[in-house]
């Protein structure tokens, strides 16, 4: 499960286990809304803003079992809001 957060004042997304075992992690220290988990659990698309109204943005789970870092990268970027991003059931 993934969420915004507020640490130490800046605003995050981290993820934890949705049955609520271990202890949530940060994937990236960019402020952003997530939106949803490609069907391989490898990629979490997100909305960021104000630079262009909200974009879209990807963030990539590193190879392994944990995320170790930031690896987000611009979907769609327009003048206008890109929101509610949602991967079709077969990740296309």
């Amino acid at each position: 499960m993934a969420f915004s957060s507020i640490d130490d004042g800046k605003r995050t997304i981290a993820w934890t286990l949705a049955d609520g075992s271990g202890q949530p992690e940060t994937l990236t220290q960019v402020d952003g809304r997530p939106t949803s988990w490609s069907p391989d659990g490898k990629l979490l698309a997100f909305e960021k803003g104000p630079r262009t109204q909200s974009d879209l943005f990807l963030w990539s789970k590193p190879d392994g079992a944990a995320p170790s870092g930031p690896a987000a990268r611009p979907f769609l970027q327009t003048q206008h809001n890109e929101l509610y991003a949602t991967f079709s059931p077969d990740g296309r």
